[in-house]
């Protein structure tokens, strides 16, 4: 299960109900229903099988991972928005203490609101909100504040191979050298 079959999936209905879809989409999608229909009857094979989504034991729902997925994505616009600094390790700390502060002062009264009111668009606030809203759709406890955990958030983007960005130089959180971690 991957979360590009998810993405690939939104962007076909989108495009079905506006009527534009193109036909690599149409036959992915066509492909993917026949193999469904051609083999459900005889393997007892499930729509989430067919169309690799289905959760194997211990697993993680797609809707999981995609919320997960956004949530980082989101924690890491607001380190490259809001916590500049003169090191990673800097930087890093600002991200922790925002997050810490942010769920002991203001979480509480914000996870109530049914929605983030128009005065937070764009400031950082705004931002917390939005990934403090995804990791409680998540049921995953606490938001993630560590240093290793905030640290490997931010290295399953940054790091490509053996190239260094914002300081990182390994999936493992090496800062030139010296472990983050």
């Amino acid at each position: 299960m991957t979360l590009a079959t998810i993405a690939r999936l939104r962007l076909v209905a989108e495009r079905m109900v506006r009527g534009e879809l193109p036909a690599d989409d149409g036959r992915w999608l066509g492909g993917l229903l026949q193999d469904y229909l051609t083999r459900a009857p005889e393997e007892n094979l499930t729509l989430d099988h067919a169309f690799g989504l289905a959760v194997e034991p211990g697993g993680e729902p797609w809707w999981s991972r995609e919320w997960r997925a956004l949530r980082d994505e989101l924690v890491r616009e607001y380190f490259a928005k809001f916590c500049g600094a003169a090191t990673f390790a800097q930087a890093l700390a600002r991200l922790q203490s925002d997050i810490r502060r942010y769920e002991r002062a203001q979480w509480p009264r914000d996870g109530k609101l049914s929605e983030m009111p128009v005065a937070y668009e764009g400031l950082p606030r705004g931002l917390l909100l939005k990934i403090f809203r995804l990791n409680e759709n998540l049921g995953a406890g606490a938001m993630p504040s560590s240093r290793n955990q905030l640290t490997r958030i931010l290295a399953t983007h940054y790091v490509e191979r053996e190239k260094v960005v914002h300081g990182i130089s390994s999936i493992h959180g090496k800062e030139k050298g010296r472990s983050v971690g």
